[in-house]
């Protein structure tokens, strides 16, 4: 037997839902007239304005269409096409918002396409007479056969997903090229904004889904068994570099470890190890009734690593398991604020003025009440808000165990930390002694230090790649951190460009034009020196226009090329002095 699939899509689809014929279909289905009576109210009447940059442009009535934003609109557009679902056989038609699909069972692709055909013809008929369009672009046709000669040669049975990262990578790597039209070394959007497009339209699409296709480099075995993702790496390799030459105002020959360093991006094993980590993470809070939460919950009691998604799962610590459903998001939640100020946070006081108005507020409490302080330090697998809230959480159920407690409601103070205040002090002590001694078991991390673990092991195995790759004149410079966020990229392009090329030595420089042979280069300064990477230091015109930031070279050029503060100060005192402008041009002046 064989099965074929055609899925449609419908084109605009809230905007095409008639009002009229929206409140006729509910009719006919039979729903009460009070709920058509709101839906119609719902409906019509309806007007739009344009926002744009604070602005806000004119009203205008519009008859038609459903809003985008409202969760209701999704619900009354599948009862619209309902009718869409019962033409032919119901039974091989299936539909969720504005996709629908069409199946079709036979003993040859032949015949399954021949049902599809008249399927969709049936549903395009449909559409013409009730005002609904398809988009034919998004028509997909899938095959499903266990004839060799019926198979696509695109797929392999062991899912190796080699044909689906050579399709992302391809489109992301055309995103890429075509941001790169957007900045050159000298002038362009600025690159903080540039890593932004390349990290939410380059990376997300080259990296999509990447926690289901990506298998780890090796796998274990008797030893270490690799996994022959060798063309992912080139693939994905490619579209990163070329979105950090993108964002980055750099020469075409700068080191690749330097691409990765400076634009923030990480490299595909790294990235793609992070992402896979943090799939794993979100097990722990989903639904627990979904299939995969079930899985790994099962994977956890026998220890099992059959799979690899076994061995993902065994992989991090035991952890707390989340019900997202027991505080659902849509749940009314008390503004921030509102919080803030109930608890007496700092909300900008000093620590000083929060104590007095602490133990102001505590002479306020009547005799009756009972104070509960508490404070708890956890070791290994916890955050500080996981300890305070468990040691608020132990207090209160002692205190509520207590034979003499009477009901009333619970009120939470913030004390500032370390203010004399003798209450909070002893608290503090007692949290320390707990702190020395064995945690309870089994102790189990929570969702939130999951989640820094997954972050810290990110950060950890970039920096550790770093440290292995770094240039000579990045090490000389003792440049030795490789942050996500690289605080130069606020710079302008021109800056980071001079920032780059100074600690690269890939610039306007003697010895890189005679590296490549570029004779009609200009290889002097104004001052008669050669045009060297730090020249901008010790140029003797340069300190007579600006002093230079004060102390030992070797201190201040490692400050001001090796940190985000230092190179903010580097580009003030470049514009101050007009170095590269006057002193240090591509060209020479012409004379008058």
């Amino acid at each position: 037997m064989t099965a074929s699939l055609l899925t449609l899509d419908v084109k605009g689809a809230f905007d095409s839902v008639l009002p009229g014929r929206l409140i006729r279909r509910l009719r006919e289905q039979g729903w009460p007239t009070n709920l058509v009576l709101w839906i119609a109210s719902f409906a019509t009447g309806r007007s739009v304005q344009i926002r744009l940059d604070g602005e806000i442009g004119p009203s205008t009535d519009i008859t038609c269409g459903l809003p985008q934003g409202s969760p209701v609109s999704g619900i009354l557009f599948m009862l619209y096409i309902a009718p869409l679902f019962r033409l032919g056989n119901p039974r091989n038609r299936f539909g969720y918002a504005d996709d629908a699909a069409n199946l079709a069972i036979s003993t040859s692709l032949t015949t399954n396409c021949e049902a599809l055909s008249d399927s969709l013809q049936e549903a395009l008929n449909w559409g013409a007479a009730e005002g609904i369009t398809f988009a034919p672009d998004k028509y997909e046709l899938l095959h499903f056969s266990r004839h060799k000669a019926d198979q696509d040669p695109t797929r392999t049975p062991s899912l190796t997903f080699k044909w689906y990262v050579r399709e992302t990578a391809s489109k992301a790597l055309t995103v890429a090229n075509a941001l790169r039209f957007l900045g050159n070394t000298v002038r362009g959007v600025k690159p903080d904004l540039l890593q932004q497009a390349v990290s939410a339209c380059v990376l997300h699409k080259a990296y999509y889904g990447a926690e289901t296709w990506w298998p780890g480099r090796t796998r274990p075995g008797p030893s270490q068994i690799l996994n022959r993702v060798r063309e992912y790496f080139e693939k994905l390799t490619k579209v990163i570099l070329t979105g950090a030459r993108a964002v980055l105002p750099v020469f075409r020959t700068t080191p690749k470890p330097v691409l990765y360093r400076e634009s923030g991006f990480s490299p595909p094993e790294i990235e793609l190890d992070r992402i896979a980590l943090l799939a794993t993470v979100r097990l722990w809070r989903l639904d627990p009734y979904h299939p995969l939460r079930r899985c790994a919950e099962q994977i956890a009691s026998n220890g099992r690593q059959i799979s690899r998604f076994a061995r993902r799962t065994l992989a991090l610590p035991n952890s707390e398991q989340i019900n997202p459903l027991q505080y659902a998001p849509w749940y009314p939640r008390e503004p921030r604020g509102n919080a803030q100020a109930r608890i007496g946070a700092p909300m900008g006081r000093t620590k000083e003025q929060a104590a007095a108005n602490f133990m102001a507020f505590q002479r306020t409490i009547p005799s009756s009440d009972i104070f509960l302080r508490s404070s708890l330090s956890y070791g290994h697998g916890k955050e500080v808000f996981d300890a305070e809230a468990e040691a608020a959480l132990a207090g209160a159920q002692a205190v509520i165990a207590l034979p003499y407690t009477k009901s009333g409601s619970i009120q939470i103070r913030w004390v500032p930390g370390h203010a004399k205040i003798p209450e909070n002090e002893a608290a503090d002590l007692a949290a320390k002694e707990g702190a020395a001694s064995i945690p309870p078991d089994p102790h189990k991390s929570s969702y939130a230090s999951l989640k820094r673990y997954a972050k810290t092991q990110s950060l950890s195995a970039a920096q550790s790649q770093w440290e292995k790759v770094a240039p000579q004149s990045y090490q000389d410079l003792e440049i030795t951190t490789s942050p996500k966020r690289p605080g130069e990229l606020q710079l302008n392009r021109l800056d980071l460009g001079h920032v780059i090329a100074a600690c690269t030595d890939h610039g306007d420089f003697a010895d890189y034009y005679e590296r490549f042979n570029h004779d009609d280069a200009y290889l002097l300064y104004q001052c008669g020196a050669r045009k060297a990477p730090l020249h901008f230091f010790f140029c003797h015109i340069a300190k007579r226009r600006a002093p230079r930031p004060p102390g030992p070279p070797s201190e201040v050029i490692s400050f001001l090329l090796g940190t985000a503060k230092g190179a903010q100060k580097l580009a003030s005192w470049l514009a101050e002095t007009h170095f590269y402008e006057d002193i240090c041009p591509r060209q020479p002046l012409l004379s008058t």
